[in-house]
């Protein structure tokens, strides 16, 4: 199978009931829904507004328990592709393996909190996006989109269809793997009830002080959110520095290509929603890309 702009991986079921390489078709397309509802709910939050994302799965199945060849392909919004490719990554392979990545990063920590909500571990946010969760002495680095988007039900509920097959008791472990059969992600059947667990309280929103983003689109009118972008996402926000924005409308600042602001960052997760709401509550600098 070859796609040039999909990202190739596979989902391997092990156990006695897959010997044979048989397994239940109502629990391998259970299966596979909920891994597509994962991706594309990631796809909302780690890729510009309005990208959509597709999972193809190959016909053929291969031996060694059951393994589904697997493409994940992210397919931008027509109107957004020039940005996208500039914004983003630079193509979009890269960009549909993140995704697959975020899900991992997701796995491992529910495997680490257990249920418990976020706020009872500590977290360091790191300038390169990434953030250090310390639980019960154990500490683990994933992406800040990881911590933001823990608990929300719109994720819950696929990751509990894509990983039914382990609650039910019907396969040992289930496992993501790269097309050269490296190991993505693995959970066990005893993993799998901690992953699926409801979160004791999900949070309603998390600030990222002082971060680094580069303004893609400005907006002065009517609220508007602005377009921004950090090295691992990007999104459209709304401004609530007044002061920054009286300054950007008298025209102290222009904003050219590359340029930045560092600010502080509020993400409001909406229980109800598949998506992040992004507001700039602080303004603190502008850095011109040119030096000027």
């Amino acid at each position: 199978m070859t796609r040039s702009r999909g990202y190739e991986f596979r989902l391997h079921f092990e156990g006695a009931s897959v010997t044979g390489h048989y397994i239940d078709v109502e629990d391998l397309a259970s299966s596979l829904t909920g891994l597509n509802q994962a991706l594309n709910r990631l796809t909302k939050i780690a890729c510009p507004a309005e990208t959509k994302s597709i999972l193809r799965v190959n016909a053929n199945f291969d031996k060694g328990g059951v393994i589904a060849s697997l493409c994940f392909e992210l397919l931008p919004a027509a109107s957004d592709m020039a940005s996208v490719a500039a914004s983003v990554a630079p193509n979009v392979v890269e960009t549909a393996a993140s995704v697959v990545d975020l899900l991992n990063q997701m796995f491992t920590l529910r495997k680490l909190l257990k249920g418990e909500d976020i706020s009872k571990a500590s977290t360091e946010n790191h300038q390169d996006g990434s953030a250090s969760v310390m639980f019960n002495n154990c500490t683990v680095t994933v992406n800040q989109l990881a911590v933001n988007y823990y608990g929300n039900p719109e994720f819950s509920k696929p990751i509990g269809k894509f990983l039914n097959p382990l609650v039910q008791g019907k396969v040992e472990s289930m496992s993501l793997e790269g097309a050269d059969g490296s190991t993505i992600t693995k959970v066990s059947r005893s993993e799998a009830g901690d992953i699926v667990r409801p979160i004791s309280a999900p949070q309603s929103s998390v600030v990222l002080p002082a971060q680094w983003m580069t303004v893609e689109a400005v907006v002065l009118t009517g609220g508007g959110r602005w377009k921004l972008s950090m090295p691992n996402s990007s999104f459209n926000a709304r401004i609530e520095d007044r002061a920054f924005l009286e300054r950007v409308a008298n025209r102290e600042y222009a904003f050219g290509f590359g340029d930045r602001i560092l600010a502080d960052l509020r993400v409001e997760i909406k229980p109800q929603s598949s998506r992040l709401d992004y507001v700039v509550t602080k303004v603190y600098e502008v850095n011109s890309a040119s030096g000027h």
